[in-house]
This record gives C-alpha cells, structure tokens and sequence, in this order.
C-alpha cells in the first residue's frame, strides 16, 4: 500500500511539473510587459491575473499572486497586501491546499486590520470560515462567516454579502436542511443578479444544482447542469464546466447508464487535473471507482478509490476521506471480501462519527439565532437613537427646506435672467450676422453701381454725348435712392433691435397714410408700366406709431413693384372689421415660395431675391415689416403661388 502511495505520489509532482514550466514562461512574460509601470500598479495587474484565472489556471495564478506579495512586502503596501493574499488563499483553496489556503487567508486579516481596511477584513473572515466548512469545523466557519456578514451588512456591501450567504448555504446543505440551503442561495441568487454577476449567478446555480442532486431529484438537478454548461462555456471556467461533467456523471450512475456516467467522469478527472484542483480529483477518483465497479472492471474501480483515499487524507478533506471509506466498503462487499468491507465500514463510521463529534449540530442553529438576535437588537438601539433624536432633525430639516426654498427661488430667478439674456443676445447676433451678410452683398451693386457711372464721367466725359451724360447721371441717381432706401431700412431695423427707436402710437388716418405713400412710389412704378389701383377704403382709422405704418406700407409697395414684372398690377385695399384694421397689398408677380413665407412669419427672416428688372434687394424690408407690425399689436399674413402673384395682409388694431 505504501508502495502504491509512493508512486501515485511521484506522479502527482511529476505533472505538477510539467504544468509549472509553462506557467513559470507565461509569468515571466508578464513580469517584463509590467516592468515599467509603478509598483502599484504592477500588483494591482497582478492581483487582477491571480484572481481572473483563480479557476482557468490555478498555477499562472498563484505566480501573479506570489509576485504581487514580494513587490507589496518591498513597498509595505497593507491594503494591496491583504487582497493579494486573500487572492492567493482562494487558488490555494481550489487546488485543495487548504494549510496553504489558511495562512494566506490570516496574513490578510492581519494586513487588512492594521491597515483599517473594513472590506478585505471582511472578507478575510468569510474566506477562513470557507476554509473551516470544507474541513467539518462548522462552528468556527459559522463564527468567522457571521463576523464577515455583520460587517458587509454595515457597508450595504451586497457581494460581500452574497459570498457569506453562499457559504452559510453550503453548511446547511451539508447537515442535509435542504429547505434552510435553498433559502440562502436563493436569497444569494437574487443578490448575483442584481449585481449582473454572471460568475457568481452562475456559481449559485451549480450549488442549488447540488442541493437537488442530494436530495436524489436527478431530474431537477439534470436540468441545472444542462443550463451551467452553457453559463460555464461562456464564462471558460474550466473548474465550473468539470463539475458540470461529474454532476452528468452521477445523474446517469443512479440512472444506471453506466457508459455515460463513466464518459463524463473521466471528462471531469481530465478537466480537474488539467487545472490542479485536488476537491474535484478526489470526488472524481471515488465516483469512478463506484462506476468501474458496477460495470464489472474491478481492477480500475479498487485503483481509483485507493486514489481518492490517499488524496483525500493528504490533503485533509475530512468528507471526501468518510466517502471513501464508505465506497471501499461497497466495492469490498461487491467482490465477496465482507472482511474487508467491514473494515472500511468501521473506518466510515469512526471517521463520521469523529467529525460529528467535533462538531455540535445545534451549535450552528445556536450561532445563527445568535447572530440575528444581536443584529435585532442593534437595530433597535439605532431605532430608539433615531427616535430620541427625530424632534431636533425634522426642525433642523425645516430650516433646510425653508433654505432650499429661498437658494432655488434664487437660482430659478438667476437661471430665467440668464435664460432671457442668453435668448436676447442669441437675437443680436442674429440681427449682426443678418446686418454683415446685407452689406457685404446688398451695398456692393449700388456702390459699384455709383463708383462706375462716377468714373465714367470723369473719364469720359467730353467724349460722351449729352444724353448719355444724362443717362449715366439717371443710373447715378438710381443708385443713391436705393442705397439710401437700403441705409435707412439698416438704421431703422438697428435702432428696433438695440431698442432706441422710438414707439409712439396715435390715431391715425389709414386711407391718408395708404395714398401718400402710393403717391410716393408711382415714379417707380411708372417706369415700369405698372398701373397701381386703391380699391375699397373703409372710413377707419388705426391706432399705430405713424413712422411704422409709413414703413410697413412703402416696403410692401416697394415690394410689389420690385417683384411684379412690366405691365403688372397692383391693387390695395383696407378694410374695417371686429375692431381691426386690415390693409391688403395685393400684386400679379412671381410669389414666394413656401419656405421664405414660412421664414417671414416664423423666424422674421427672409433672403436676398432679385426683381423681375434685377433690381436688387436685402430681404430686411421684409423683416421690418414683421417687426413693425408685431410691435403695434398686429399680425401679418402672406398669401402667395409662385409666377401668379401675392397678398400681404397687415391687420392693425382700428382706434376705438
């Protein structure tokens, strides 16, 4: 026996081996890609490879981890410290070195409480209660596990909290309360994923996956392998995905399907021994020897359960070392060897009986109400404290919310001055940029127009005829009136904007204001043949600033003449109804498009069109008349089709 011990043992270090040299090329790899970064920084990558492949690669990540030690040790770094060792005994824990596992999970709770680190303390005690459930000692798992909840309760800290609810499931799931196991991983599951942890989520899974393997609900427990196979592929967690093999694997043995029981627990054994865990080995090892014995190879089933034994006892797994006891005992009285299935027996029963006698069942019951007594009675205390001091917070919350009140009043009066001030210098710019592009287009043709005829006299001038001179002279005087028409509609839309022009509304005769500014533009239309007939004009007066109306009507006349080709029409009309003044523009030219109208009446804008004899314009008269027309109280309208003509109608209040 010792002898088969010896060799297995050979065995053991010669893949540990062959594993390590890969691990140590991939170690040094990363030691160089980090040399640069500061010594932080280098133990929190560290730190991050130890824990990420805790699971894929155990051994790359107990050489981040290791490293991550001595570059902390050098920098006396506590808080880094502490996760790295807690890191460290979670690799140690999953390969089935829980000695190891122990020491490192102290370290960190030594780090952790010198440096004042409420978390890795917490976790450091959750970690070694971990360490005490797999060996049996429940009550020192319990003690420590409780400490560690207490403490993430305080934080409002839900994964910490969710790693003592699992582990406090698995106790209960040990002393075979079922209900009492369901209950935490359930109340754990909730936790996972809310968090969106798809690790731990999924972890929670294979363990109610466990509780209904035990209680030999095959069925329920099959369908959470089928689900966990899939979470684990996503996730590549190789330990998940081999215990997902062996839960296949002991679904099929009490279903008799010898084959598939045995496909998959050689999957699982492959799978745990590529990743080092020992746990998964050994249960792997004790299962199949059931299986190779049920299928008559007896040979292969008496090697791998002295496997899981010798295993089991080197590593100190108190429940793996009674299963294989247990085991041996049936595969003993298989072969007809009663004597030496009685002898195993006797070791299942001692070795049970042991354990259960280190550990007092009622004791966990005890430590539990315990805790929730205690964590009842501190919420009572902090309740009467709250209560004592409720009367000084709710006047001191009124004197808050009186406060607030007054600062939001402020802020909302500083926000719509702000608001107001913002919108108002929005429009200035607007009117700037509107006023640059105008005379940067619109005072260039009259001055370029005035510049050329000016220049051609002075020139030319005793080789001009006389009617030519006179012509030249016309165009020069063409071009002054519509740069002064141009000039005054600039000033007058500067001062509305700036808000010096002046506002003084009167009664005024309508039908006087209509004819006097008719009068004013015939000449214009004269020359080119357009017949301006006044129509309708009630008996009514306005109630309006002269000086506006003067400009409203001049530049809607203008524009009717501008856009109205030789020989048109034009035909103004006012009208008296419901107490408002209605004057209609009316011409046969080539209209507005659609989107322009829309411009005018919306946004007071307008562009820059040509007329039908190219005379030139800014498109601000337009704009002013808008302007205007609001600032007396009226509105206006535009009816139009394009190449059949348009119909300005300003409707003003009347003076009564």
């Amino acid at each position: 026996m010792k002898k088969k011990l010896s060799v297995l043992k050979f065995l053991f270090l010669f893949l540990f081996l062959l594993i390590e040299i890969p691990a140590q090329e991939k170690i040094d790899s990363i030691m160089e890609r980090i040399s640069g970064l500061p010594d932080t920084s280098r133990i929190t990558e560290l730190n991050g490879i130890c824990w990420n492949y805790r699971s894929k690669n155990p051994l790359l990540a107990m050489e981040a981890g290791k490293n991550a030690v001595l570059i902390g040790n050098k920098i006396k770094n506590k808080v880094l410290l502490a996760t790295t060792h807690n890191y460290l005994g979670v690799v140690y824990r999953n390969i089935g070195d829980f000695d190891s596992a122990i020491v490192n999970y102290e370290n960190a709770l030594a780090y952790s409480t010198e440096a004042g680190d409420s978390v890795q303390i917490a976790y450091s005690y959750n970690n070694i209660g971990g360490i005490h459930r797999l060996k049996n000692h429940y009550t020192l798992a319990l003690e420590n596990i409780f400490k560690a909840l207490e403490i993430f309760e305080n934080l409002k800290m839900d994964e910490g909290i969710a790693y003592c609810t699992i582990n406090i499931s698995i106790i209960y799931r040990k002393q075979h309360n079922y209900s009492k196991a369901l209950d935490y991983l359930n109340y754990t599951l909730k936790i996972r994923e809310e968090l969106e942890d798809s690790f731990g989520y999924t972890l929670t899974l294979n363990h109610i996956a466990e509780v209904y393997y035990e209680q030999e609900l095959y069925n329920e427990a099959f369908n959470y392998y089928k689900i966990l196979e899939v979470e684990y592929g996503k996730l590549n967690d190789k330990k998940g995905i081999a215990t997902v093999y062996g839960g296949y694997g002991g679904v099929y043995y009490f279903k008799k399907d010898y084959e598939k029981a045995l496909n998959y627990r050689l999957k699982a054994l492959e799978l745990n021994k590529e990743i080092n865990n020992y746990d998964g080995i050994i249960i792997n090892h004790n299962n199949l020897g059931l299986v190779y014995a049920a299928i008559g190879e007896f040979n292969k089933a008496r090697d791998h359960l002295y496997t899981g034994l010798a295993l089991s006892k080197k590593k100190g797994m108190n429940n793996a070392e009674i299963e294989a006891y247990k085991y041996l005992s049936t595969y003993f009285e298989t072969v007809s060897k009663f004597d030496s299935a009685l002898i195993y027996f006797k070791k299942y029963t001692s070795k049970k009986d042991s354990v259960l006698a280190e550990e007092n069942l009622m004791r966990v019951a005890e430590l539990e109400v315990k805790y929730q007594s205690e964590k009842k009675e501190k919420e009572n205390q902090l309740l009467s404290r709250e209560k004592e001091q409720s009367l000084l917070q709710r006047n001191h919350l009124l004197i808050i919310v009186f406060l607030s009140f007054i600062l939001i009043g402020i802020l909302f009066y500083r926000y719509i001055s702000n608001q107001k001030a913002k919108r108002k210098l929005d429009e200035l710019n607007k009117s700037k940029d509107r006023i640059f592009s105008i005379i940067s287009h619109d005072l260039k043709n009259p001055f370029n127009s005035l510049l050329g005829y000016s220049a051609l006299l002075i020139d030319d001038f005793d080789s001009f005829s006389d009617s030519e001179k006179v012509e030249a002279i016309r165009e020069i005087q063409s071009s002054s009136k519509k740069l002064l028409t141009l000039v005054e509609n600039l000033l007058e839309w500067s001062r509305t904007q700036n808000g010096l022009l002046s506002f003084n509304p009167d009664i005024i005769d309508t039908k006087d204001i209509i004819e006097k500014n008719v009068s004013l533009l015939e000449q214009f239309a004269k020359s080119k043949n357009i017949q301006i007939e006044i129509l309708n004009i009630d008996e009514a007066n306005c109630y309006c600033d002269e000086n506006m109306l003067n400009s409203i009507l001049r530049n809607l006349i203008t524009n009717a003449i501008k856009f109205t080709a030789k020989n048109g029409e034009i035909k103004i009309d006012c009208i008296n109804t419901n107490n408002k003044i209605e004057i209609n523009v009316i011409d046969n030219g080539i209209g507005i498009p659609k989107n322009i109208i829309e411009k005018i009446l919306e946004k007071g804008l307008t562009e820059t069109r040509g007329g039908t004899n190219n005379e030139s314009g800014s498109g601000i008269g337009l704009m002013l008349v808008n302007e205007f027309v609001r600032k007396n109280g009226g509105r206006l309208f535009i009816e139009s089709n394009v190449n059949k003509g348009s119909k300005f109608t300003v409707v003003l209040p009347a003076a009564n």
